[in-house]
């Protein structure tokens, strides 16, 4: 997971919102899968990440009114055929860290590239994370983004 790091973490404050309950499996998608987290979890952890202690579901954390750029990933899967009728999607993930409800984990930015899944991407003020469980976490909770800076940068939305 995160390990020490050459390069700066800096904090971002946001607020957690509701996703669409496609990663978690809350709102299963077409041909019975339960989650797109657990589907994909393999080929994550044949790629070389630890997924066995990550929720089977992202927390959304809105940083409006700033978004992130993407610059260098931890790890990129390219064109991934998770789905049996869905076309391949290329995944990328930025160690991050989260805080909220007083809990600190370590985790990732779970990015789908959104030019291979249209018209589902949240829009790059809502980063969704991968982590550890954090009990009781509620949609409008306070939450703090750890992001490195070599891998992400926050600017401005717009």
């Amino acid at each position: 997971m995160v390990t020490e790091r050459a390069f700066d973490l800096q904090w971002v404050p946001g607020k957690v919102a509701r996703g669409q309950g496609v990663a978690s499996g809350r709102n299963p998608v077409e041909g019975g899968i339960r989650g797109t987290i657990p589907a994909q979890k393999k080929f994550f952890r044949n790629a070389g990440i630890d997924t066995d202690h990550l929720y089977d579901g992202t927390i959304n954390v809105d940083i409006s009114p700033w978004e992130f750029e993407p610059t260098r990933s931890t790890l990129t899967l390219f064109k991934v055929r998770w789905h049996p009728t869905w076309d391949p999607e290329t995944f990328s993930l930025f160690a991050c860290k989260i805080r909220v409800r007083q809990a600190e984990r370590d985790g990732y930015i779970y990015y789908p590239h959104p030019e291979t899944k249209p018209g589902i991407f949240p829009g790059h003020q809502i980063a969704e994370v991968w982590s550890p469980l954090i009990a009781g976490v509620m949609d409008g909770d306070s939450a703090e983004l750890g992001i490195f800076t070599d891998l992400i940068r926050i600017v401005p939305r717009g």
